[in-house]
């Protein structure tokens, strides 16, 4: 796929789902009635649930007629998630970023405008199918261009080939199979409390050390998760993207072969991992494929910033109704 192919179709799929929404009034989605009641507001920002419901279409299609309400929830909130993010974002590229100039988002339009045409389509239809106006589909792309911006300040060459051999693994499609032991603390815990359960592994894994324990069967005996009764076995996995904290999946990848980690600490609590088999991977030609490590590392630093939009949110920040 050529550069600006991609590019195309990254615009294309951040604007259908509408990532860059920028609220009420402007997002790239219906907007409430004023009677209605929004289902989240965020920051003064209110989201409406003809809004949630139009991500949910793009996303799941039609939903079944008899659809189980707790599925039926499960996907409202997904959608929801990715508008409150569109708020978050655009609120964090006013900050960082500024304003864009009227002619690179017309540069913009009319590169779609070309790419729409090649499909028999135009701009409007475009806006019809999305439910967007003109003025909606300038104010999403003003957003992906302003986040194009404030991307490439940190995707130099040094840094994504440093992501690159950070993640040298995933890049070969290599996995490892591991077991680990999880003792569960709370986010509340006490200072105590954490240096309790840091002990305790740390003197579990001085008896597996030793051989005076078997790894499976500690895990069986002491790890607080449902797969201890399976010995802690996690089954093989990838380095990125991966079910498990980053932090986690970095000390597994770390480890050779019957090795037992140090105590890592996870949002979970804290584990011990044992790493019980290993699969390599296959060349990767890094020099033809440096477009989409940049991509992945862009991808990387935009969950980054949203996370720590998220985190940032106070008490009375956010709010959410949904039905």
């Amino acid at each position: 796929m050529t550069s600006r192919a991609r590019r195309w179709g990254v615009l294309v799929g951040a604007l259908l789902l509408g990532v860059v929404g920028r609220g009420m009034g402007q997002t790239a989605l219906p907007v409430a009635q004023p009677a209605s009641r929004p289902v989240a507001v965020v920051y003064g920002t209110e989201i409406s649930l003809a809004q949630v419901e139009a991500v949910q279409k793009a996303i799941h299609g039609l939903a079944p007629l008899h659809l189980p309400e707790a599925q039926r929830r499960q996907q409202l909130f997904d959608a929801l998630s990715i508008l409150i993010d569109g708020v978050l974002m655009h609120q964090f590229l006013d900050k960082e970023v500024g304003k864009i100039e009227p002619a690179a988002v017309e540069k913009c339009l009319q590169e779609m405008d070309v790419e729409l045409r090649k499909q028999s389509k135009n701009l409007d239809e475009f806006c019809h199918d999305t439910k967007q106006t003109r003025e909606q589909l300038r104010g999403n792309v003003t957003d992906l261009l302003r986040w194009g911006r404030y991307a490439e300040r940190f995707a130099t060459d040094t840094a994504v080939e440093k992501y690159y051999l950070e993640y040298r693994d995933y890049f070969e499609e290599a996995v490892v199979r591991a077991r680990h032991i999880v003792l569960r603390v709370p986010n509340n815990a006490s200072p105590a409390e954490k240096a309790q359960a840091r002990g305790k592994l740390e003197g579990l894994r001085r008896e597996l050390q030793a051989g005076k324990l078997d790894f499976a069967e500690a895990a069986k005996a002491y790890s607080q998760d449902l797969r201890g009764q399976q010995g802690g076995d996690l089954e093989f996995f990838p380095r990125k993207p991966s079910t498990f904290d980053e932090g986690f999946t970095r000390a597994a990848f770390a480890l050779q072969k019957g090795q037992i980690s140090a105590v890592v600490e996870t949002e979970y609590g804290y584990h011990l991992i044992k790493v019980t088999d290993r699969k390599p991977g296959k060349p990767f030609d890094y020099a033809a494929n440096k477009e989409r490590v940049k991509e992945l590392l862009v991808e990387d630093l935009r969950e980054r910033v949203l996370a720590q939009q998220r985190k940032a949110i106070p008490e009375k920040g956010l709010q959410i109704n949904l039905p």
